[in-house]
């Protein structure tokens, strides 16, 4: 790279730095300047009774001016600051910003227009005064905030009339606040909420009740004060292996001999019986009652407690 290529890319980068600078384009402060005053009112058109925003911005030089010392005086009359917000920022480069957000609102008379519709309002001119660092003396910058359209709601000749015949001053309009009446109830909430509460309990009640006396039902029981004995699930099996064989009941012999079968495999003591038990309950073509007869006493003996 030869010694013009390589200056032609350096002049190059210095302005893309410079462009990339919002200072260095767009002074923030007109050139010799130490304050600088934007105004913004919006809107321009509004109805009777609607509110305008008053944005008022003001850079200072902090080198040269105090931005403590800035001040709006802003004489829109008849119209009237609602609301009034100050905020002041360091933007960078020595400017300081001071925000005035102001809300402004008129309901009299004279915002009403009465020869037509509409109506312009000229505001009169506004002012930013400020100190200076060296000499501590003050300036003023003056500015107009411009002329608002304000849209009639209420009938103009109607409202001419009245304002001719009415002996009211400075407005015709009046209003009353009237009390709203006393609340009543076709019930006393306090008798109500007793007899809620006494609802809840008495259903909690019975809900108890209830709890307990199912409770009651599913303990074991006793009878004349002696507790029930515990029955082993062996001996059950042979009361009905019993009562079936002197019913000669085949299918309920079958069904117990496989359920004796079941239980005496999960016993010790009479597992070679569960065999027989099973080959019993599968005899052909029935099994023989002398023999389940046999094998009944041999399961009391073998499994006795």
């Amino acid at each position: 790279m030869n010694g013009s290529r390589f200056a032609a890319l350096l002049a190059a980068f210095a302005l893309l730095t410079q462009a990339s600078d919002g200072r260095a384009t767009a002074p923030l402060l007109p050139r010799g300047k130490a304050i600088s005053v934007y105004v913004s009112l919006q809107p321009r058109v509004v109805l009777f009774g609607d509110a305008l925003r008053l944005r008022v911005t003001v850079l200072v030089d902090g080198a040269k001016i105090d931005p403590g010392s800035v001040r709006l005086h802003a004489l829109a009359r008849p119209w009237m600051t609602l609301h009034l917000r100050r905020k002041q920022r360091d933007i960078g480069g020595g400017i300081e910003q001071v925000l005035f957000a102001l809300e402004l609102g008129c309901l009299k008379n004279e915002c009403v227009p009465t020869k037509k519709q509409y109506a312009f309002f000229h505001f009169s001119e506004a002012s930013v005064s400020y100190q200076t660092l060296s000499s501590r003396k003050d300036g003023v910058v003056r500015f107009r905030l411009g002329t608002v359209e304000v849209l009639s709601r209420i009938n103009v000749a109607a409202f001419v009339d009245v304002l001719q015949r009415s002996a009211y001053s400075p407005t015709p309009y009046v209003y009353h606040l009237t009390p709203l009446p006393a609340v009543s109830y076709r019930a006393s909430p306090v008798a109500l909420a007793s007899s809620a509460l006494a609802a809840a309990a008495g259903f909690a009640a019975v809900a108890v009740l209830l709890g307990f006396r199912y409770w009651r039902k599913r303990r074991p029981s006793s009878a004349d004060g002696v507790p029930v004995a515990f029955v082993h699930p062996i001996d059950r099996v042979l009361d009905v292996l019993r009562d079936a064989r002197e019913r000669n009941d085949e299918l309920v012999m079958r069904k117990a001999l496989e359920r004796l079968a079941v239980e005496l495999d999960g016993d010790e003591r009479g597992k070679e019986l569960a065999i027989e038990a099973h080959e019993l309950a599968w005899a052909a073509p029935r099994p023989d009652q002398v023999a389940v007869a046999a094998f009944e006493t041999r399961v009391q003996k073998v499994t006795a407690r």
